[in-house]
């Protein structure tokens, strides 16, 4: 009697969440448990009471109105249900985290929470046809090879002693000395 779930939804169970792909929309939503709890019983059928008792079973409670009209709202929000009657006033996710004064991972499985994101089009994804344009001439063929990976058959190269001579240096005369111009040439004489 409450709300009914929209047509045309993707539904699938991972891990702990429910997963819900809007087409329309091109957004999926997660669904924690209490949320997703309250989605399955989004059947026409079952009222805001029901709801509440079915969440205190599954152990996802206290539950109250509020929480039940917490998840309402946030389902409404993500257009995954059509409400059928007005909400009334009912506590925000604060004012019931003050209430239940339960810690950020117990108030994490009891309230409701509903998460989304906008999906990309197919056509980002790849999975839409694609038109291939023929060329209008003949290609010519490549004659260059592409390279490819060669195992080296050469052995690590080895150091070689350098044959080049060393560089000379040559002295430099301290401040006030004359440096030599030429140096001395001894001549051997041959005995005379």
């Amino acid at each position: 009697m409450t709300a009914n779930q929209r047509d045309g939804l993707t539904v699938q169970e991972v891990h702990d969440e429910l997963l819900v792909f809007h087409p329309d929309r091109n957004e999926a939503s997660a669904l924690n448990r209490s949320a997703a709890l309250v989605f399955h019983l989004c059947d026409g059928e079952h009222d805001v009471d029901s709801m509440r008792q079915a969440l205190d079973v599954a152990g996802l409670g206290p539950a109250s109105d509020d929480t039940v009209w917490l998840a309402l709202d946030e389902l409404a929000d993500a257009d995954l249900i059509v409400l059928n009657v007005t909400p009334p006033d009912h506590l925000g996710r604060r004012e019931l985290l003050k209430k239940l004064g339960a810690g950020a991972a117990a108030a994490a499985v009891i309230l409701p929470v509903v998460e989304t994101i906008g999906a990309p089009p197919a056509s980002a994804q790849g999975s839409s046809p694609t038109t291939t344009v023929a060329p209008t001439t003949a290609p010519t063929p490549s004659t260059t090879a592409a390279p490819t990976a060669v195992p080296s058959t050469t052995a690590a190269p080895t150091a070689v002693p350098s044959t080049t001579a060393a560089p000379t240096v040559t002295p430099t005369p301290a401040p006030g000395t004359v440096a030599p111009t030429a140096s001395p040439t001894v001549t051997p004489t041959v005995g005379s």
